[in-house]
């Protein structure tokens, strides 16, 4: 769950994505969203909004897929056809 290997762009959204998705779920579309999971779900109770803070803790998670795919679309555009091995000039032979 916690790496050092997330971009940058994916841990600002996950950042700003997980208290935005908190705050509209709980606060904003409060009525629809609790009438929508209650018929999903076959329920009368309302969902106490700590379960929807504990949907957004994963967030991180969320920026660590989208940092592994942001990684995937940056590693597939590169070609190796450009690339020439040329010995350094300055290496020591052991």
């Amino acid at each position: 769950m916690f790496s050092t290997r997330v971009s940058a762009f994916a841990a600002k959204a996950g950042l700003v994505g997980g208290p935005v998705l908190f705050f509209l779920t709980v606060f904003s579309f409060d009525d629809p969203v609790q009438s929508f999971l209650q018929g999903v779900l076959g329920t009368n109770d309302e969902i106490h909004f700590l379960h929807f803070l504990a949907i957004a803790l994963y967030s991180p998670l969320a920026a660590r897929q989208l940092s592994r795919a942001e990684t995937a679309a940056r590693t597939s555009i590169m070609s190796t056809a450009a690339m020439t091995v040329v010995p350094d000039v300055n290496a020591r032979v052991l």
